[in-house]
């Protein structure tokens, strides 16, 4: 069975994908790589051929190795670090141009918010650009000036450059509990919009907050990655171009104004925030962060569809209490 090297096996969708893959391929060989000692055995004990190294991002020497020496790069903890990328494919090089072994293959966690349109005007665009994972071009469009744009350029041209079999899936907004996870751990998503209102102490949205963004339910995205991983191993894709390789994991448009009050209202019920009365306020002078809230999208995943995925569309309401729950404590810890 193959070798593979994970990176996010503590984290919230990393967790959940490693556990999955063990109940599906019990035979796998994962090295993981862990930031914290006191969760390396609560990772060795997901598979009776899993083992975890302690390091971070900044181990580049060390993330180059074990890259080097997998067959299967998975990596589902962080889309914007570029030198945790370059270490990645330079390993993964070597493998090839150095060692003479095949191609081997990375399996990216990306994010849906590379495909945002920019307009920070907190108001849908019922004209706006259609992405869809199924059109190369639209794939071919993704630059290094988009957000999450500079990682997913270098390893889409990696594939292309044919030393390793890329594959990329874009996460939308994820919600939902993490099954099976070693490490309790909460959306990042969700704890982006909390530091959010927590910042503003109140249920704040950009302009009209017509303004969408899509979301995905954590379990469904992890049955995606199955359906990807069993093309990774069965080599499928591999003479495809990397453009067609590439899957949007995101179901279904929900308002940001919509979704500020689904989390705003709990924070309210846990005294977070004084107030779940939704405010307006203004896109003029607006920070960092909330021109993200403020710019909309529209998506389509035709491309994941085909392989049979079918997921269902998230309420936000559903998946409240243990999502905000979960995020809460992670943000607690970290702080």
């Amino acid at each position: 069975m193959a070798n593979v090297f994970f990176i996010g096996a503590t984290g919230y969708i990393g967790g959940a994908v490693l556990h999955a893959l063990l109940q599906a391929h019990p035979s796998l060989v994962v090295t993981a790589l862990v930031r914290r000692a006191d969760t390396i055995a609560r990772v060795r004990a997901l598979g009776e051929h899993v083992s975890a190294v302690q390091g971070t991002f900044d181990d580049l020497a060390l993330i180059e190795r074990l890259s080097r020496a997998a067959d299967i790069v998975i990596n589902t903890a962080d889309c914007d670090t570029v030198p945790l990328t370059n270490a990645i494919l330079a390993g993964l090089r070597k493998r090839v141009e150095e060692d003479g072994k095949p191609p081997g293959a990375l399996l990216h966690t990306g994010g849906g918010a590379v495909f945002l349109d920019g307009r920070r005007e907190g108001k849908a665009d019922p004209n706006g650009r259609v992405w869809n994972d199924a059109n190369p071009d639209d794939i071919r469009s993704i630059t290094a000036d988009r957000l999450h744009g500079p990682v997913d350029v270098a390893i889409l041209q990696a594939g292309e450059a044919r030393y390793i079999d890329t594959h990329i899936i874009s996460p939308g907004g994820v919600i939902g509990e993490a099954r099976g996870a070693p490490v309790l751990a909460g959306s990042i998503f969700i704890k982006l919009l909390i530091q959010f209102l927590t910042q503003k102490q109140r249920v704040a949205y950009l302009g009209e907050g017509t303004n969408r963004f899509y979301m995905v339910e954590l379990n469904d995205l992890v049955d995606l990655y199955l359906l990807v991983f069993a093309r990774v191993l069965s080599g499928a894709d591999k003479d495809k171009s990397a453009y067609e390789r590439y899957y949007i994991g995101a179901v279904n448009p929900l308002p940001l104004k919509t979704i500020m009050t689904a989390v705003g209202e709990k924070l309210a019920r846990r005294t977070v925030i004084p107030d779940a009365t939704p405010v307006s306020i203004s896109v003029e002078g607006a920070d960092a962060l909330s021109q993200v809230f403020a710019a909309d999208q529209r998506l389509e995943y035709d491309r994941a569809k085909s392989l049979g995925w079918n997921p269902k569309p998230v309420d936000m309401k559903e998946y409240m209490n243990e999502t905000i729950d979960a995020a809460l404590d992670t943000l607690h810890r970290q702080l």
